[in-house]
């Protein structure tokens, strides 16, 4: 037994002392630490254009809402407003001179003219 562990001390030592095993042993963690660090600045650089572009474009929309659901302050806050006249709405969209223009029907959830598809 106590030639095996003069081997094993043997071969230990002889790996430990050579720097192609710091280096790969040092190696994979340096490479965790820098992926981490880059996907860390892409996240907060991506948030930081998603959250800026987003609250300057704001698309002016109309809509009728026949459910009362919708809040005027929230819809206003993203370029909405109530619509007077949803014909001319609609003619708008079509023409390209309004972005959007939706219609919440009295009772949102599944139109009495459809019925659910069911599994399978």
């Amino acid at each position: 037994m106590s030639r095996l562990g003069t081997v094993v001390r043997f071969e230990f030592v002889r790996a430990v002392k050579k720097p192609a095993f710091w280096i790969g042993t040092l190696a994979l963690p340096l490479v965790v630490v820098v992926v981490s660090l880059l996907v860390g600045v892409g996240q907060a650089a991506g948030a930081d254009s998603v959250s800026s572009s987003s609250s300057a474009a704001k698309t002016p929309f109309h809509y009728v809402d026949h459910s009362g659901l919708v809040d005027r302050s929230v819809a206003a806050k993203w370029g909405g407003s109530p619509s007077t006249d949803p014909e001319a709405d609609q003619a708008a969209v079509r023409a390209g001179r309004l972005d959007l223009f939706v219609v919440y029907p009295r009772t949102p959830g599944w139109s009495s003219r459809r019925t659910p598809r069911t599994g399978g």
